[in-house]
C-alpha cells in the first residue's frame, strides 16, 4: 500500500505568525485589542498549537502528531469563522504574514501566501497524509486490520476531497502542484483505490478454507469489486499523467499505479472466468468464454508484473495469481480441446465487467472541526469586521428610531397641553 508524502512547512517561527495575527487584529478593530487578556491568551494558544503541528522531523505514524494536526486545523477553522483573512488579497499590503510550505511531490519547490485558509489547507493535507500512513501500516492479515485500513483510507480521501472543495475545484493559483486539481484528485483517487482493494482482500478472505463454490463472496461479486479497484487506480493514473504532474512526479508513481490497475483487472477477469465456468457447468455451454477470460487475466497479470519490476514494488500476489491463471487456462484449454470443442471468443468481444464501488470519501471527523473541551474558547466576543459593521448599523438604526419616537411623543404631549 502507498502513502502520500507530507508537505514541509518552511515558516516555522510561530511567534511571527502570532505577531502577524496581532497586527491584523489591531488594524481591523482600530484599537490595541491584541493586548487585552482574553485575546492575548487566544493568540498564545494559537502559537502553541501551531508549534506542535509543525515539528522539525514529523513522524506521520505518530498518534500525537496526528492529534496535534487535528487540533491546529480546528483552531484555524475557528480563526476563519472569527473573521481572520481567508484570501491573500484580503490581508492588505501592510499585513506582515508569509506562510511558506513545500510541495509534497517536489522537494525544493515552495509556495508562500498570507492567509489563514492556505495554512489550513496545508495542515489538512498533512492530516490526510498522516492518515494514509496509518492505513498503509495496518496489519491487513486480519479482518479487523483490513477494516481499520479501509476506514483510514476513506478518511484520507475525504480530507483530500475537502481540500478540492475549499479551492473551488480550481486549485490555488501560484501554489505547488500537490494543491492543483490534478494533484488533489490523484491523492483522493489513490486513497479510494486502496480502500477498495481492502474490501477486495476481505471478500477474497471469505472464501479461504471453503472448498465449496457457494461459500463466501461469489466470484461474480469478487470480479466487480476488483474491477472497481482497477478503475480507481486508472483514474489516479490519469491524473498522474496530466500536464500538471507528468514532469513533476517521479516515474515510479505511474509505474506503481499502472501495475496496480493491471493487477486488479487481472483479478477481475480471473474471477469472472470462475463465474463463467460455474454457469457453463449448469448450462452445458460457455467453456470458450472461460478460456477467453483467463487469457485476458494472464495478459493483464504479466503486464502488472512487468510494470511492478520497473518500480521495485512487491508483485508476489500478482505473480501468484498469474501462476493460478496459467494453470487454470491450461486445464480449460485441454478440456475444451478434448471434450467441449467450443470456439474461444476474441477478448474484444467479451462483455465489459462493471465495477461495484463499495467505498467513498468520508466526512471530516469532529477532531478536525472542533477543539477539545480542554482548550479555552478562542477570541471570545470577537466579531468579524463585517458583522461588527452590521451590528453598528443596527444599533444606529435602533437609536434613530427611538429618538424619532421620543420626538413624536413629545410633540403629541405638547399638542395635547395646548388643547
Amino acid at each position: 500500500m502507498f502513502s502520500v508524502p507530507l508537505k514541509e512547512c518552511h515558516s516555522t517561527n510561530s511567534q511571527e505568525f502570532s505577531d502577524a495575527l496581532s497586527e491584523w487584529l489591531d488594524r481591523d478593530n482600530d484599537s490595541q485589542i491584541s493586548n487585552t487578556p482574553p485575546i492575548s491568551l487566544s493568540l498564545k494558544t494559537v502559537k502553541n498549537l501551531r508549534t506542535l503541528s509543525i515539528p522539525s522531523n514529523p513522524s506521520p505514524t505518530c498518534l500525537k502528531y496526528k492529534s496535534d494536526l487535528h487540533k491546529y486545523h480546528a483552531c484555524l477553522l475557528s480563526l476563519e469563522s472569527t473573521g481572520f483573512p481567508t484570501t491573500s488579497s484580503s490581508t492588505g499590503g501592510t499585513y506582515k504574514l508569509s506562510l511558506k510550505w513545500g510541495c509534497a511531490f517536489e522537494k525544493g519547490n515552495k509556495s508562500a501566501r498570507s492567509d489563514v485558509r492556505y495554512e489550513r489547507i496545508c495542515v489538512l493535507f498533512n492530516a490526510a497524509s498522516a492518515e494514509s500512513y496509518t492505513a498503509a501500516m495496518e496489519e491487513r492479515d486480519t479482518e479487523s486490520g483490513l477494516k481499520r485500513a479501509c476506514h483510514s483510507f476513506q478518511l484520507s480521501a475525504g480530507m483530500f476531497s475537502t481540500i478540492l472543495t475549499l479551492t473551488s475545484g480550481n486549485g490555488l493559483p501560484g501554489t505547488t502542484s500537490d494543491l492543483s486539481p490534478s494533484g488533489l484528485a490523484l491523492c483522493r483517487d489513490l486513497m479510494l483505490a486502496q480502500a477498495q482493494s481492502c474490501v477486495y482482500e476481505k471478500a477474497v478472505g471469505s472464501r479461504k478454507g471453503n472448498k465449496e463454490q457457494n461459500k463466501g463472496v461469489k466470484p461474480s461479486v469478487l470480479s466487480k469489486i476488483a474491477k472497481a479497484a482497477a478503475e480507481f487506480y486508472e483514474q489516479a493514473l490519469k491524473m498522474c499523467k496530466s500536464s500538471t504532474l507528468s514532469r513533476k512526479l517521479d516515474p515510479t508513481w505511474s509505474h506503481n499505479l499502472q501495475s496496480q490497475s493491471l493487477s486488479f483487472n487481472a483479478a477481475a477477469n480471473y474471477w469472472e472466468s470462475v463465474n463463467v465456468k460455474i454457469a457453463a457447468m449448469e448450462k452445458g455451454a460457455g467453456y470458450g468464454e472461460e478460456i477467453a477470460r483467463l487469457e485476458q487475466a494472464e495478459n493483464f497479470a504479466e503486464q502488472a508484473v512487468m510494470f511492478g519490476a520497473k518500480s521495485n514494488i512487491d508483485t508476489t500476489s500478482t505473480s501468484n495469481l498469474l501462476s493460478i491463471v496459467k494453470e487454470r487456462k491450461e486445464e480449460a484449454e485441454n478440456d475444451n480441446r478434448t471434450i467441449y470443442l467450443e470456439p474461444v471468443p476474441n477478448g474484444n468481444a467479451l462483455t465489459q465487467i462493471k465495477g461495484a464501488t463499495l467505498v467513498k470519501p468520508l466526512p471530516l471527523p469532529s477532531t478536525l472541526t472542533t477543539l477539545p473541551p480542554s482548550t479555552p474558547p478562542l477570541f471570545p466576543g470577537l466579531l468579524p469586521k463585517l458583522a461588527r459593521g452590521s451590528l453598528s448599523r443596527y444599533n444606529t438604526t435602533i437609536a434613530e428610531n427611538i429618538n424619532e419616537a421620543k420626538e413624536r411623543i413629545a410633540k403629541a404631549d405638547k399638542n395635547q397641553g395646548r388643547a
